[in-house]
């Protein structure tokens, strides 16, 4: 009988909170997360590794997706009771969908994927620290302080903490306080500006806009000044609501008495209790409270709502409208962005598609079309001018930012994969070995996650190309082209604008619909999408001191 082999035992690091580390220890990193660039010192990790991601399977990812979503359609039906009689009302399932649905399936997703992480390593570990936590001190204000919440440390220290228990993987107490993250003080000029705009804004909403408006527009996304000719074609002026007041509040309510939902499976036990655990004030002790707030700044009775934005992270717009639908007002969302089509996999998208009456699309009809709800539209966001290219000007190169942990459910590189993206961003320049380094420009997306992107391209000696504090439409307009990086908005802009763009992502991450792949291979045939940054940057190289010979051809233009 063949003896199996001991598999060997690590001390579990979850998160990059160093407090919960052991140094001279076996150690198995749960992720490309928990290591900070530069600040990792391996001489006090001799024997380590890093876990590998169950989600770099991107086929298992794009199957969980679908679970989720019917996981999701469960929850939302045994919520929408359980919220019904926590409120005494007999709201509709819609309702709820409008108002806790983003919430919910961002919170089903993340956990599925922690959940999915842990349980795979379970039998490797033989300790971890957790360190001391309230778990009501992490039940969030409103939807805005949960999706700042899942990006941090701080929150995903407490979740595995929680998932470690339930699976009983070997652990130990530390007396070391969790802390939240340390909100910046404000000084006491910034809080008297904020102050008087917040009194402006109330007057501004009670005594104009709510009297005034009868199309309620919120968050459009398109440029202001556009988004104020807009509402004077209705002779009323843009919405722009106070910030609220509504706090958390003093005394809880016992969570615990609330009827236990139903499960199937040990992840469906937990998710149970955290979903309880962890429900959000707005949608529970404060949802009577945004509905009184609304009532001072919205319009009461208007003809339609529209949103591209507001319909995802903003409570007060969500509640208000939840009520506005129960009296049949027509609710429209408008597409904010371009991997809609694209992408093959979406959360977002399905919760529009299910919540509104009609949704606006940048001009196709064929995917997920439920109920002919999609009408083919113009794009808001692209109406904003972009300048001529610079013949002489630089190559402008943009990149993605992408939280550390997952966070969301579309077809974009996510957690550790980010730092693969970033690679091929740094080969891609490596190779433009026919350009000065002088010529090129790098616009780095906003860096709050914690990958230290500038150190990243400083140590590759990228440090002048880094474009600090200018914005992408002012190097825009210093370019003579524009290389997109990612399945995004960016190349939309440049291209409607025909300003000469060049578009170069990893497919295996940035997953294509089927209804799109003829559009990537007509683009590929002209020279303006590429799958490998090694074949862009050859592209780039030839045509670097020409580029209206290329561009302006008749079937580039076409």
């Amino acid at each position: 009988m063949a003896i199996s082999k001991k598999m060997d035992s690590y001390f579990l690091v979850t998160t990059a909170l160093e407090e919960s580390w052991k140094v001279k220890v076996q150690t198995l990193f749960l992720g490309d997360w928990c290591l900070i660039f530069n600040k990792f010192n391996k001489d006090n990790y001799p024997s380590h590794r890093i876990n590998n991601y169950h989600w770099d399977n991107r086929e298992k990812y794009n199957q969980d997706f679908h679970f989720i979503d019917k996981l999701y359609e469960k929850k939302l039906k045994e919520l929408n009771i359980l919220l019904n009689k926590f409120h005494g009302t007999d709201k509709n399932i819609r309702y709820w969908r409008i108002v806790i649905g983003p919430w919910l399936r961002s919170f089903i997703e993340v956990l599925f994927d922690r959940y999915e992480i842990l349980k795979s390593i379970k039998n490797e570990i033989s300790d971890t620290i957790i360190l001391d936590y309230e778990i009501d001190e992490f039940i969030p204000l409103n939807y805005i302080e949960f999706y700042s919440q899942i990006k941090s440390d701080e929150w995903n220290h407490m979740i595995f903490s929680e998932i470690i228990q339930f699976l009983n993987i070997p652990y130990s107490k530390s007396g070391i306080k969790l802390k939240e993250t340390i909100k910046p003080q404000t000084s006491t000029i910034k809080k008297i500006k904020e102050k008087s705009k917040n009194f402006f804004l109330k007057i501004y909403s009670i005594l104009i806009t709510k009297t005034l408006n009868r199309i309620l527009i919120k968050d459009p996304y398109m440029p202001i000044l556009n988004e104020f000719k807009l509402n004077l074609n209705f002779f009323q002026l843009p919405i722009r609501t106070p910030e609220s007041l509504i706090k958390k509040p003093k005394k809880i309510e016992n969570r615990n008495s609330i009827e236990i939902l139903k499960s199937n499976s040990d992840f469906e036990k937990l998710l149970n209790k955290l979903l309880i655990d962890l429900l959000p004030f707005a949608y529970f002790e404060n949802l009577e409270k945004i509905k009184k707030e609304t009532k001072f700044y919205y319009p009461s009775k208007p003809k339609i709502i529209f949103t591209s934005n507001a319909y995802q992270h903003d409570d007060h717009f969500k509640i208000m409208t939840a009520e506005r639908c129960l009296e049949n007002i027509p609710y429209v969302i408008g597409q904010h962005g371009g991997g809609f089509k694209t992408g093959l996999n979406n959360q977002t998208l399905l919760h529009q598609l299910k919540t509104c009456d009609n949704f606006f699309s940048w001009g196709w009809a064929d995917k997920y079309s439920i109920e002919n709800k999609i009408r083919k539209m113009p794009s808001l966001k692209l109406t904003r001018k972009i300048s001529v290219p610079d013949s002489k000007g630089y190559i402008l190169i943009t990149t993605p930012s992408y939280p550390r942990y997952f966070y969301s459910h579309f077809s974009v590189p996510i957690a550790g994969q980010f730092l693969k993206i970033i690679n091929e961003t740094l080969d891609f320049i490596s190779n433009l070995n026919n350009i000065s380094s002088e010529m090129i420009k790098v616009k780095l997306d906003s860096d709050v996650f914690g990958w230290e992107l500038n150190e990243r391209f400083v140590s590759q000696g990228f440090s002048k190309m880094l474009s600090e504090g200018k914005s992408f439409y002012e190097l825009l307009s210093k370019s003579r082209i524009s290389v997109s990086t990612y399945n995004s908005t960016i190349y939309y802009e440049t291209m409607s604008s025909n300003f000469p763009t060049v578009i170069f992502f990893d497919m295996n991450f940035y997953e294509i619909s089927e209804e799109s792949k003829e559009d990537f291979r007509l683009l590929k045939s002209v020279g303006i999408f590429y799958d490998s940054p090694l074949l862009a940057s050859k592209f780039v190289n030839s045509i670097f001191n020409n580029i209206d010979e290329w561009w302006l051809k008749e079937e580039v233009q076409y």
